[in-house]
This record gives C-alpha cells, sequence and structure tokens, in this order.
C-alpha cells in the first residue's frame, strides 16, 4: 500500500506524506523513517503474520541490525497507537506480527510526498517517544530512540513487605524511569505502559517484553528482612530471559520513604552499564559495516580507553560512521566531546587549536540535537575549563548539566575539576563522592577516582589524592592526567621516590614533557596554584 493519501485501520489514522499516525483519541505522533516503513509493510500485508525476518529484509535491506531494531519499531507503533494496540498489532509467538484490521484508504492529503522532521511537527503532534517539548523551549531533535539502541521497560516492583510500601515501590520506579529517560540512552517505556502489569504474575517475561516491545526488563521485589527491607532488582535479557545484572539493597526501616529517591538513582545508573555491556557483546562479532548507530557508539566507548594509539584512533573512525548511520543521535557528538578532550590532553594531538575548535563543533552539534543533555552540557563545560580557562562559562554550563541530570553519576563527575579549579573543592569533593557512590562498579571508575583526586589535591589533602590516584593508576596505568595530579601528589607529601617511579611512566608515554608547558596549559584559575603545582612535578624530577 505505497500511497500518500491517509490511510485508517482500527480507529487510528496514518498519514504517510507526514509521517504522522493519529490514535483514535486523536493523539498524534511522528513516527521515525524505519517505523514507518514496518507500519507500511504491516498495512500491505493485514491480516496475515509478517515474520521477523521479512521485516528485516524489507526494513533494513542492505543493512544487518539486530532483531531489537524491529522490536524497538512495535514498541513505538504500541506507544503511537494507544490502548487499541492491544487489540490490532499482534504479536504471534515464533511467527511475527500480524496488523488485524483493515485498512482503508482515503484521498492523498496535501503537502509532499515525504514524512516532516521532528523539529516541523504540527503544535499538536508529540515527538516518539519523549515528551513534546514546551513552546518556550522550541523545536528537539534526537530525542527519540536511535536505531538498533535497546529498549527498557521497568515493571512495578512486588511488595512482600509492609502496608504502605507499595507507594515507596511504586515511587523507586517511576524515579528509575525519570532517570533513565534524562540519560537519553537506553530509551525506556513510559510507567503509564508498564503499571497494569502490576499484579499480573503470571505472564512470563518474554511474553510480557514482547507486549511492551522491549528488549530488556527490569524487575524488583521489595522484603521486610528484620529491622531492615530489603530491595531485590534483575536485569533480564527479554528474548532468552538471561539475568544481566542483579542487585540487592538493604535499607533500615526508618529512612526507607527517605532514601526513596537514592535508591532509584543508585539503581538507574548501575544498570546502565551492564545493559550497554550486554549489547557489545552481542555485537562484538559483526563488522562495522553491519553495525548499527547505536552499538557502533558502544564499540567506540570501549575502545576510546584501550591502550595505545591504535585502539583510540579506531575509536575516532568507528564515532564518525555513527554520525553517518545517525547524524540527529546527540550521544554520539557526546562521546566526540570525550574522545578530542582525551587526545588532547594525552598529548597525542598534532594541532590542539584545530582539535579544540572540532571539540566545541561536537558539543554544539550534540546540544543542538539536545539542549538538555546532561552530559553533553557538562563536558562542554569541562572542556571550557581545561582547554580555555573561561571558567564563568564552565560553571554556567556544569549548573545547567547539573539541572537537567542531577542524579546521573557520569554528568555530576566531569562538573568535579572545574569546581575543584576554581577553589571550590568542598562542593568538588561532595559531587564527586556522590558520583562514585551513585556507581561504584562503572567501567570508567578509573576517571571518577582521578577527578576525586584533583579535588583532594586542589584542597592541598595530598594523602586522600596520592591514594586516590594510585588506584586509578592500578585501573589505567597510561591515564595522563592522572600520572601528572599523583605525582604532584606524592611530591606533595614529601614520597619522592614513589613520585619519580610515575615520573619514568610518564617521560616513556610522552617523552617531551616539559613543566613549564604543563603550567603555562594548567586549568587552576590562580597563577599561584599552577605555579606550586609544577614546582612540586620538579621537585619530583619532572624536567623543564
Amino acid at each position: 500500500m505505497r500511497t500518500s493519501g491517509r490511510v485508517r485501520f482500527g480507529g487510528c489514522v496514518l498519514d504517510p506524506a507526514r509521517g504522522r499516525l493519529s490514535a483514535p483519541d486523536g493523539t498524534g505522533t511522528v513516527l521515525r523513517a524505519k517505523t514507518l516503513s514496518v507500519l507500511m509493510l504491516l498495512l500491505e500485508n493485514a491480516g496475515r503474520a509478517v515474520s521477523q525476518d521479512e521485516i528485516l529484509d524489507n526494513v533494513w535491506p542492505d543493512v544487518t541490525v539486530s532483531p531489537g531494531s524491529v522490536t524497538q519499531c512495535m514498541s513505538e507503533l504500541r506507544q503511537a497507537m494507544g490502548p487499541e494496540a492491544e487489540v490490532f498489532l499482534k504479536t504471534l509467538p515464533r511467527r511475527g506480527y500480524m496488523l488485524a484490521a483493515t485498512p482503508e484508504q482515503e484521498a492523498a492529503s496535501p503537502g509532499p510526498f515525504a514524512a516532516v522532521s521532528q523539529a516541523g511537527a504540527a503544535p499538536d503532534t508529540k515527538l516518539a517517544p519523549q515528551e513534546a517539548p514546551s513552546a518556550s523551549e522550541g523545536p528537539r531533535r534526537g530525542l527519540g530512540p536511535v536505531e538498533g539502541a535497546p529498549v527498557l521497560a521497568v515493571l512495578p516492583f512486588r511488595n512482600s513487605a509492609m502496608p504502605g510500601a507499595d507507594l515507596m515501590a511504586e515511587g523507586i520506579v517511576e524515579d528509575i524511569v525519570h532517570i533513565l529517560a534524562g540519560m537519553r540512552e537506553p530509551a525506556v517505556i513510559s510507567t503509564n505502559s508498564t503499571r497494569r502489569f502490576r499484579n499480573q504474575d503470571d505472564l512470563d517475561l518474554p511474553e510480557l517484553a514482547d507486549r511492551l516491545g522491549a528488549n530488556y526488563l527490569v524487575t524488583g521485589n521489595v522484603r521486610q528482612r528484620g529491622e531492615t527491607t530489603q530491595i531485590a532488582v534483575e536485569l533480564t535479557e527479554a528474548r532468552q530471559g538471561l539475568v544481566v545484572w542483579s542487585r540487592v539493597m538493604e535499607v533500615p526501616e526508618t529512612s526507607l520513604f527517605a532514601a526513596q529517591a537514592d535508591i532509584a538513582a543508585s539503581i538507574a545508573n548501575a544498570l546502565v552499564p551492564w545493559l550497554n555491556q550486554a549489547e557489545f557483546r552481542a555485537t562484538r562479532r559483526q563488522v562495522p559495516e553491519h553495525l548499527s548507530a547505536y552499538h557502533l557508539l558502544l564499540r567506540a566507548r570501549s575502545l576510546m580507553f584501550e591502550p595505545g594509539l591504535d585502539a583510540f584512533q579506531q575509536a575516532g573512525l568507528l564515532l564518525d560512521r555513527a554520525v553517518e548511520r545517525d547524524p540527529d543521535y546527540a550521544p554520539i557528538y557526546a562521546a566526540m566531546i570525550d574522545w578530542r578532550s582525551y587526545k588532547i590532553f594525552q598529548g597525542w594531538s598534532v594541532d590542539r587549536e584545530a582539535d579544540s575548535r572540532a571539540m566545541e563543533e561536537a558539543a554544539r552539534a550534540a546540544l543542538a540535537r539536545d539542549p538538555f543533555h546532561a552530559r553533553a552540557l557538562a563536558m562542554f563545560g569541562h572542556n571550557r575549563t581545561i582547554a580555555e580557562r573561561r571558567y564563568d562559562e564552565a560553571l554556567s554550563l556544569l549548573d545547567r548539566a547539573v539541572a537537567a541530570g542531577p542524579n546521573d553519576a557520569e554528568a555530576l563527575m566531569w562538573t568535579v575539576p572545574t569546581l575543584a579549579f576554581v577553589g571550590r573543592s568542598v562542593q568538588a569533593i561532595e559531587r564527586a563522592e556522590r558520583a562514585i557512590k551513585l556507581s561504584p562498579q562503572d567501567p570508567h571508575l578509573f576517571r571518577y577516582e582521578h577527578f576525586l583526586s584533583i579535588a583532594h589535591y586542589a584542597a592541598g589533602n595530598y594523602e586522600y589524592a596520592a591514594e586516590l590516584g594510585m588506584s586509578s593508576y592500578a585501573r589505567n596505568p597510561k591515564y595522563l592526567s592522572n600520572l601528572r595530579i599523583t605525582i604532584g601528589s606524592l611530591s606533595g607529601q614529601g614520597r619522592l621516590e614513589e613520585a619519580r617511579s610515575l615520573v619514568k611512566q610518564l617521560l616513556t608515554l610522552q617523552p617531551d614533557v616539559q613543566v613549564e608547558q604543563l603550567v603555562r596549559v594548567s586549568p587552576f584559575r590562580y597563577p599561584d596554584r599552577r605555579e606550586h603545582h609544577g614546582r612540586l612535578l620538579r621537585l619530583a624530577g619532572v624536567p623543564g
């Protein structure tokens, strides 16, 4: 049914020319191009099962993507259709999907035969699957799930604890979804869609995931254990029912309700890295040409901090490919900020000014697509300090980042160095400790420890700074920024022999390093603090 005319089915109306699907209640959603293609294929084959392979062959004819791409499209269609999806959009186990409605074609609608972008949607149209921006915010692009990215559903937690804990458990679930939505990855299904499964324990997880259009499910149980309440959480890969991650938290009964927000934040920050690792493992044998933008991003992140320049350069090439696949996905540009920053401060840049400009372009590209991307705001602010010492602008960006993602551990972590360098060490220490508490098993914990080390170093707490620096060094011995701060911390304590052993490692990795140059580009706000840092490095044996 390749047509530009409107199509009615099951109380819904599709306008292919605009890519807009209206639910029976009149709510309109502008569909992504791939989701629109899936719906058109189902309309052409209304009344019969369309297998997953057939969908992949028709919608992604020249690209190999995971079955999760189909699941994601189905999830978006169900959300756009509203409650009618339960009746008309059928999942047939081991057979595929079927549209159980008879389509009726209308005359062609005015306008060009092309789906409008989200930025050009009509005022009454919502942007799936996120909420539309307010009129004061203006259009926001890149907020929908990127092609190939997993979809996550957080199911209502079961309460076996005490009367009244149902409200607390529901609040935790809502807070988790809110935090995940702010992180932008993975795509997370609204609690409005999952709340109805609160008392349906007879459904198995694969069936439930199919109905929700989710690749991963989060389940939880609240139990009473003496004077404490135990909250057990699991992240499950839906298709095979495999547990990817689990955690048990014990909270004193007296502080249970007060700790609700912290519990939710801790769960949200912990499960995302595990979900990403599961997705990375599932596609690690695929060649880059067959990877989606999301999976290219995961692979680039995994290579970025591998030992050696070759792996780092490969990460940059993968990010370029990811942009080609989906130029509107803000997290890719955020990763580019990180890549450029790391390149500059590892001493790998042959043109620092050009890389600094490229880093700023990546930041502006990320924020043009998502003005409220907390991590992009925080990384942009961090590099305003590190690269140019534009402290006031940096602090403004960091304030916006914390407002956008107050419980995003990575966003909080990126605010720490600037606070330390401008003299707000106490706040920097508090911010870093909270980031580590929220994500204690983060795959980049070496950087969290390094940033907390910077905060203590700036405060003159050399013992703590050195302890954290050595821990970071054990996790990543080639992280030059950490080497320099740790050398200064050991020198400040008079532990010169230990400091000099790290200087040897520094000179191996950066043979041309000079204290004079390090002081010249040091991000400390006050000149006397830069000079003091230089004296400590010279005392340890760093040349120049």
